[in-house]
């Protein structure tokens, strides 16, 4: 899944004509999607209009000639943001949705997580206008202060795991788990611990279902 990044016109322009060299180097098989913007109108960063405009913009380029003629082109945000009324407008621009469900940051007791993470993606799924929902970012920190009733650890993130992890494999949603390792570089506490595996790559949890 490549990304676009769509916050400022001198970035999106950049990794716009990025793309395109690597599309015409490379070819389109390592491609699945291509997401224009992160969480953009989550945090008010452009407009709707400005960034279903980015979306058709980069569709025009990826799709067109020389470009990968089936890619699909969408955006990724908070389930809060799709189900925003207000943003009905890169839903219909966009192939597809990623949407980033965190029940830690809403705050949710690890007993009443996989409710929380599903209904937002229920509620993602009912605003999409058909179009296909994919998850672009969850997962839960295993260290760091908790968040409401949200605890970080290691057998909260196991019991995520299995109760959201496992039920997406088994319905066959896409999905993209954060992180894999420790982010040594993030910011100190609760953004350093995502990962399902430490730093030097020993895995915290049983990632069986």
């Amino acid at each position: 899944m490549a990304g676009v990044w769509a916050t400022d016109a001198t970035h999106f322009d950049t990794e716009k004509q990025a793309l395109l060299g690597a599309l015409q180097q490379y070819g389109s098989d390592w491609l699945v999607g291509v997401s224009v913007g992160s969480e953009d109108l989550y945090r008010g960063d452009v407009s709707a209009s400005q960034l279903a405009h980015q979306i058709y913009d980069v569709r025009g380029m990826v799709q067109g000639p020389g470009g990968a003629s089936s890619t699909p082109v969408g955006h990724t945000d908070t389930w809060t943001a799709w189900v925003d009324g207000s943003n009905a407008e890169v839903v219909t621009a966009s192939d597809f949705l990623l949407v980033d469900g965190y029940p830690y940051w809403q705050g949710s007791d690890i007993s009443s997580a996989r409710d929380t993470f599903f209904q937002s993606y229920d509620a993602t799924v009912n605003a999409a206008q058909g179009k296909p929902v994919m998850i672009g970012e969850t997962g839960w920190p295993t260290g760091g202060d908790n968040h409401e009733s949200a605890v970080a650890g290691v057998s909260e993130l196991q019991s995520y795991w299995k109760s959201v992890g496992c039920e997406l494999k088994s319905r066959g949603i896409d999905y993209y788990w954060f992180s894999d390792v420790d982010c040594s570089y993030c910011a100190a506490g609760v953004e350093q611990n995502f990962g399902v595996a430490y730093n030097l790559g020993s895995l915290k949890i049983d990632l069986s279902c």
